[in-house]
């Protein structure tokens, strides 16, 4: 059986063999190896959200329905972290311990994940309604000036959510240790350089639905563990996270 693929710029596809392990398909120079393992590390939990990686290496992620958080140790054991954790989700914390979370805004369809710049002195925002990343800048006291269209996704969603604008399915946001931003969307994890120009994409999706959060953990901060639908994935990377905060 032939496959016909057609690849825009450093657009990367996951190999999706029936009973296999699937694996990136093509180089993101410094970011990712051709042949790279999507590995399963937990399913059939009630929902997975919001990893966070933490300083010794271990990664927390949310149950929401469940209201229950989960940690994966360095071995890649599951155990429970905390329960009654209020639902929390869509949080990013700064080098001063500031805990930054979503919540509505003017003007922006579906507001979702967010991370700071390297410096923190911006704020990115995904918008899962909408065709940009956002950015702004902050204000000494932690608000919010001077919004702008930053990035463009390039995912669709074939899931409505009766929300307006384009569905992108923009959801988890994070930078690693070169300012790059990793957002998932639709098509997977888009990547973008600290300017906002495209980079590439690791195809992917969670359960065959769009992926939610996603976090860079472990000792050396290069594993890249994708949470969404109940399971949680991880990609070992050639590229690292931000090793000035948690997330």
């Amino acid at each position: 059986m032939m496959l016909l693929s057609f690849f825009l710029h450093a657009f990367v596809l996951v190999a999706q063999v029936p009973s296999a392990t699937p694996v990136v398909s093509e180089d993101i120079p410094g970011i990712v190896k051709v042949g790279t393992k999507i590995e399963l590390v937990q399913s059939g939990l009630g929902g997975a959200d919001d990893p966070i990686g933490l300083p010794d290496g271990t990664t927390l992620f949310t149950e929401p329905p469940a209201n229950r958080i989960w940690r994966i140790d360095q071995a890649g054991r599951i155990s429970v972290f905390r329960v009654n954790s209020n639902g929390g989700l869509g949080m990013s914390l700064d080098s001063k311990g500031r805990l930054f979370s979503v919540q509505v805004a003017d003007g922006i369809e579906r507001p979702n994940g967010l991370t700071l710049s390297r410096d923190e002195k911006t704020l990115f925002l995904n918008n899962t309604n909408g065709l940009y990343m956002l950015a702004f800048d902050i204000n000494p006291d932690g608000t919010l000036h001077n919004r702008r269209n930053f990035a463009v996704y390039e995912g669709r969603s074939k899931r409505p959510n009766d929300l307006p604008g384009i569905v992108t399915g923009a959801d988890g946001l994070i930078i690693d240790s070169e300012g790059r931003l990793y957002a998932l969307t639709a098509a997977g994890v888009e990547i973008f350089s600290p300017q906002g120009k495209h980079v590439g994409i690791i195809g992917m999706s969670c359960n065959d639905q769009d992926c939610q959060g996603l976090a860079f953990s472990g000792p050396k901060k290069s594993t890249l563990y994708v949470a969404g639908r109940g399971a949680v994935w991880k990609i070992e990377m050639l590229s690292t996270g931000f090793k000035g905060r948690a997330k």
